[in-house]
């Protein structure tokens, strides 16, 4: 259900599941940068 409901949504709008995907890349950037500054800390 949830799976078909999310195709309809992004079946003609791929251009927002890619940057929904690039954004997802950018958090988890930020995320190992910070990480890895605390532990140099």
């Amino acid at each position: 259900m949830f799976v078909q409901v999310s195709w309809k949504i992004f079946r003609g709008n791929w251009f927002h599941l890619l940057l929904l995907v690039i954004l997802i890349c950018e958090a988890w950037k930020c995320l190992l940068l910070v990480e890895c500054f605390s532990k140099s800390r």
